[in-house]
């Protein structure tokens, strides 16, 4: 009996379904189980909270889950664990020695191997690249059969990172084929990126729905306004219990939700934040246009993972930065500097006005053409002391229930 290699996964994985038949696909990075008692309910990477309460509730809806990890020399704790509702039915492929199949419609595949991806500075011994791999299936998945793909790392990487490389790679190379309905790549999304994730928690808890047979994730990035705003008015403030499944009860399902979309706007706001103190330099004109303020502008290139159409609007930004450094080798003087300064300074509120625009509608003010995010930059660029630009941001962000804090 041979071992399956990874290299041989993708032939493999998709062999024995029908495309139009709905399933999942779960890759879990680093789930090796330390402890001799298994995974409980919360911590188990091998089959995290929402897939279980998924199967339990969706007997008929297969499984296929791919596990990576150097210390698993042996079966992996799914297989081995007594404790879970599919104790005891894993039988071992005839084929390779690393596949097991339940006859409760789960398929796991196992590799003892630390894995590397594109572009990730955060080597491992042994590492196998699994860009491919994972492009592969979000492809396949997103263009070819009814299935989901969930993607989650336990080894303190952000594999927000690597959504964002595969986005790119397949956005390049294959027109924008990835189905953000059907590929969630962070499970947390940014929120957890701790070696043991609660996975009962709503935010780190994926939605799935079967509609007409066709399965999809709720994406909390792409729920529209209305939906939000909607949520927002049922949950906001009102004390909530968790406990049941959101499978059982549409208004947990709906719990769920709103928690998952104050998650992603958190994390949008926080990027705000950010963007606000490489602002404050602008305004300055003596202040140098360090590497500073030039490395904080690239790395918002992940927003392009959290907001929808922002690609166009980065590069514009991402030339401004480039054009800044081109005339200081130059050496232009400050006041040329500044000019082009005060131009980066437009295109971050525009940024700052998009992230915002995803988070809620904005009103016009009555009598002129501006709402209030126009409205704050006028706070911004009046103010004296741009040292309390943050205040004056976080008390805006407060006032429109933007963070939920």
């Amino acid at each position: 009996m041979s071992i399956l290699h990874p290299d041989r996964l993708i032939q493999t994985l998709f062999e024995d379904v029908n495309k139009t038949k709905p399933c999942i696909i779960y890759m879990g990075i680093g789930t090796h189980c330390y402890d001799t008692k298994g995974w409980d309910y919360k911590t188990n990477q091998q089959l995290p909270a929402f897939l279980h309460d998924w199967k339990l509730n969706n007997s008929d809806i297969p499984i296929k889950i791919i596990l990576f990890d150097q210390s698993t020399t042996g079966d992996p704790d799914i297989i081995t664990n007594s404790s879970l509702f599919f104790a005891d039915s894993f039988i071992r492929d005839k084929r390779y020695y690393n596949v097991y199949s339940s006859p409760f419609g789960i398929q796991v595949y196992n590799f003892a191997l630390n894995v590397n991806w594109i572009n990730n500075n955060y080597d491992l011994e042994g590492t196998y690249d699994i860009t491919q791999l994972v492009s592969s299936i979000v492809k396949s998945v997103s263009t070819e059969y009814n299935h989901l793909f969930f993607f989650h790392e336990f080894t303190g990487r952000n594999p927000e990172i690597l959504e964002y490389e595969i986005k790119n790679l397949i956005d390049c190379n294959e027109n924008k084929v990835c189905d953000e309905n059907k590929v969630c790549i962070d499970i947390s999304r940014g929120r957890d990126l701790s070696c043991t994730v609660d996975f009962s928690e709503p935010e780190n808890y994926p939605l799935i729905k079967l509609d007409g047979g066709h399965i999809s994730w709720v994406n909390p990035k792409l729920i529209p306004l209305k939906k939000q705003q909607e949520l927002t008015e049922k949950f906001l403030n009102k004390p909530i219990v968790v406990i049941e499944c959101p499978y059982n009860n549409f208004n947990m399902f709906d719990y769920y939700l709103f928690k998952q979309i104050v998650n992603n706007n958190r994390y949008i706001y926080n990027i705000c934040r950010k963007i606000i103190y490489v602002i404050r330099t602008l305004y300055d004109k003596d202040s140098e246009f360090s590497s500073w303020d030039a490395t904080a502008i690239m790395k918002l290139n992940i927003l392009s993972v959290k907001i929808p159409d922002i690609k166009v609007h980065l590069n514009k930004l991402y030339a401004g930065v480039y054009q800044i450094k081109d005339i200081i080798k130059d050496g232009m003087d400050k006041n040329t500097v500044f000019v082009y300064k005060l131009s980066l300074l437009e295109d971050l509120k525009t940024i700052i006005e998009i992230c915002l625009s995803n988070i809620k509608c904005w009103t016009k003010n009555e009598f002129r053409e501006i709402n209030e995010v126009s409205e704050l930059f006028i706070m911004f660029d009046t103010l004296d002391d741009k040292c309390k630009l943050m205040n004056i941001f976080n008390d805006f962000c407060l006032t429109h229930n933007i963070t939920f804090l």
